[in-house]
C-alpha cells in the first residue's frame, strides 16, 4: 500500500525488555525514522531522552511510565496521564466485594514503572474505599513468591483482595503459588494485559481455584462476530502468525497503526514531524471503528470504559455488563496528588 504515492516502510525493533533497550532503539529511530508507531514496553522511560532531544512524533500502544506520559510528541493509542485513575473496575468490585475490599494487597513486579503505576492505583482507589493492608513488590527474576504470600495470608487480617501487576506468566506462577500455599483471597484482580490466551494455558487448573477477574479496555475476542474491526485485525494477524490471537494491548497496537496511516492520509502529500505532531494532539473520541472505547487521544486523558472478565472453565467470560460488545462506563476518573 502506498499513502500520497510513497510506500511505507516498517523497520521492527526489540527493545529487549530494558530501559537501555528502549534508548538505543529510539536513538535510532530518531536519525533514521519519521515516526515511532505502536510501541510499548514496561521500561520505556529509556525513550525520554532521545525522543526529547530529537522531537520524533511517537504513537505508541500505550506509554507506562509518567515520564514520557506527558512529552509533547509522544501520544498512545490507549490514552494515559500519570495523574489520573479511571475507577470503573474498581467501583465494579467495591459493589460486589464491599468487605473484601477493606484488607486488599497489590503485588507487583518491581520496577521503576510498575512502582508508580501501583502506587496510582492504590491512591485512586484508596478514594472510593479500598484499604491496602499490604503492598508487596517482588524482584523481576525472583524464583518464588511464597514469602509475599505467606505475608497476605498471615496478616492481621488475612488479605481478601489480591490485584496484581505483572506480565501473564508472573501472573500464573503467583496463582500457582497461593494455591500451594492455601492461600485463596476472595478476588484476585488482573489487569488488561493478562487478557491472552496464553495466561489460560500457562495457568491452566490452578486458574480454575480462585475467582480471576480482568478488567479489559477493548473488545472481547471471543465476541469477534459484533466487532468488524476485531476481524479485520485478526486476520491480518493470521498472515503474520497463524497461531496468534488477539490480545487487549494487541488491539491497541493495531489501533495506533491504522491511525498513522490515516493522521498520514490526512496531512496530505507533504508531511513532516511537526504536521504528525500537531495532527496527533488533536485527535479525541478515537475508537478504531469500535474496535475500543473512545480514546482522547490529543489531550491524554484516560477513559472510564471496561469489561470486566472472569477466567472460568478455561476461558475468559464477560461478567459485566452483560450485553456483548459493550462497556460500562459508569465509573468517575479521579485524580492523583
Amino acid at each position: 500500500e502506498t499513502i500520497w504515492g510513497r510506500k511505507v516502510r516498517i523497520e521492527p525493533l526489540d527493545t529487549g525488555l530494558t530501559r537501555t533497550g528502549n534508548f538505543n532503539a529510539y536513538t535510532k529511530l530518531c536519525d533514521t525514522a519519521f515516526m515511532g508507531v505502536a510501541s510499548m514496553s514496561a521500561f520505556d522511560e529509556g525513550i525520554h531522552d532521545p525522543v526529547t532531544e530529537c522531537g520524533i512524533p511517537d504513537l505508541r500502544t500505550t506509554s507506562t511510565n509518567p515520564s514520557i506520559m506527558l512529552l509533547p510528541t509522544v501520544y498512545s493509542a490507549l490514552a494515559i496521564r500519570p495523574d489520573t485513575l479511571q475507577l470503573t473496575n474498581y467501583q465494579y468490585w467495591k459493589r460486589h466485594y464491599p468487605d473484601a475490599i477493606k484488607s486488599a494487597a497489590f503485588v507487583f513486579v518491581d520496577n521503576n514503572t510498575t512502582r508508580a503505576q501501583t502506587r496510582t492505583e492504590v491512591e485512586g482507589s484508596s478514594q472510593i474505599g479500598y484499604e491496602w493492608t499490604a503492598y508487596e513488590p517482588v524482584d523481576l527474576a525472583a524464583i518464588s513468591y511464597k514469602t509475599q504470600i505467606r505475608r497476605m495470608k498471615n496478616a492481621d487480617p488475612p488479605v481478601r483482595f489480591v490485584a496484581f501487576q505483572g506480565a501473564y506468566q508472573q501472573a500464573a506462577k503467583l496463582a500457582r503459588e497461593m494455591l500451594e500455599e492455601a492461600f485463596i483471597p476472595d478476588v484476585f484482580a488482573l489487569q488488561m494485559n493478562i487478557y491472552d490466551p496464553r495466561f489460560l494455558v500457562e495457568g491452566g487448573q490452578n486458574l480454575e481455584q480462585f475467582l480471576v477477574h480482568i478488567a479489559l479496555l477493548s473488545q472481547m475476542t471471543e465476541e469477534i462476530e459484533g466487532s468488524p474491526e476485531l476481524q479485520t485485525y485478526r486476520r491480518w494477524l493470521k498472515f503474520i502468525d497463524p497461531e496468534a490471537e488477539p490480545t487487549g494491548l494487541g488491539n491497541y497496537a493495531w489501533s495506533a497503526t491504522k491511525l498513522t496511516y490515516q493522521l498520514l492520509k490526512e496531512i496530505g502529500p507533504n508531511p513532516t514531524r511537526a504536521k504528525m505532531i500537531e495532527a496527533m494532539g488533536q485527535v479525541e473520541g478515537w475508537s478504531a471503528d469500535g474496535l475500543h472505547p473512545a480514546q482522547a487521544i490529543g489531550s491524554k486523558d484516560r477513559a472510564n470504559c471496561v469489561i470486566m472478565l472472569e477466567v472460568r472453565d478455561a476461558s475468559f467470560v464477560r461478567i459485566h455488563p452483560a450485553e456483548p460488545n459493550t462497556f460500562d462506563c459508569s465509573g468517575p476518573v479521579v485524580r492523583i496528588e
